[in-house]
């Protein structure tokens, strides 16, 4: 089983050009290197996300641990589940399953 250093949505940095950023991705090479994909939060000069850029793991640091939340199948449908005993609505649309309004 692969163990990965950093989470999914975890901010890095690189330590080598300073680059700064999300994991959106990760992978695995049969050599054993992990890398990730890591997206900057700024957009570029016509207002489109900017491209991933790929480091390995070992010229990242961690900023912050997990900034974006990702859920789970299963804890998606937990919290539908609790929220349904609360007697709260989902805010309905195609993905109604996964999708909650502001706390």
């Amino acid at each position: 089983m692969t163990i990965f250093t950093f989470n999914l949505g975890s901010e890095v940095q690189d330590v080598i050009t300073g680059y700064k950023g999300i994991v959106r991705g990760r992978s695995q090479y049969l050599t054993g290197c992990n890398t990730y994909g890591v997206q900057a939060g700024k957009l570029d000069k016509d207002g489109n996300p900017k491209d991933w850029k790929w480091f390995d793991e070992d010229q990242l640091k961690l900023l912050k641990d997990k900034k974006v939340v990702i859920y789970t199948n299963e804890e998606i449908v937990a919290r539908k589940a609790e929220e349904k005993k609360k007697g709260k609505k989902t805010t309905g649309g195609p993905l109604s399953s996964d999708q909650y309004p502001p706390s």
